[in-house]
């Protein structure tokens, strides 16, 4: 799993070149994680789906990544090898549960959504999605209550999410980046 801080990592890289080896793969994945957000954010404002096969790529790259980073960190081991699959399996728990509650609740929370948080899960780690999801749920709150209060939409009203996860993503790396 990988730093949710990708510009830190840049300028760490650049304050110590010999960390090169051990920063690009993170770096990678975070700008991969960056970009997979950033796609399925306008593809969920403009056709309200999230493609299949894009978070299937992604999910396999990133489970890619995380070996080859064990593999370049040069700590190969059976324990090492299954500390990380735990940690894989643990990080797709938050999808999952989303997944869930979109299924008995009749999509209230999409089904793509759910995808969406489980792949990013891969990269970055179930407590740094949970803290995405938190913030992308408060700002999607706030923005429900401006379209139900003010602009006087119907309660039903559906709002596309992944967009406020990407929302969330690039506020906590600027965050962490500035402080």
């Amino acid at each position: 799993m990988q730093s949710i801080n990708i510009f830190s990592n840049i300028k760490l890289m650049m304050l110590y070149p010999g960390m090169i080896k051990y920063m690009i793969i993170p770096i990678i994945m975070g700008i991969i994680c960056m970009t997979y957000l950033g796609y399925n954010a306008y593809m969920d404002i403009k056709f309200k789906e999230i493609p299949v096969n894009i978070a299937l790529i992604t999910g396999v790259v990133g489970v890619t990544l995380t070996f080859l980073a064990t593999i370049i960190s040069g700590t190969m081991s059976i324990e090492i090898i299954f500390r990380v699959v735990k940690t894989l399996v643990i990080s797709l728990i938050p999808g999952t549960v989303l997944f869930l509650v979109s299924k008995f609740t009749n999509q209230i929370i999409g089904y793509g959504d759910a995808m969406v948080i489980g792949v990013i899960g891969l990269y970055l780690g179930a407590k740094n999605v949970v803290n995405i999801m938190l913030i992308a749920f408060f700002i999607a709150g706030l923005i429900a209550l401006y379209e139900i209060v003010i602009m006087k939409k119907n309660k039903r009203y559906e709002m596309p999410f992944v967009p406020f996860l990407f929302v969330s993503y690039v506020f906590i790396n600027l965050i962490k980046f500035l402080f």
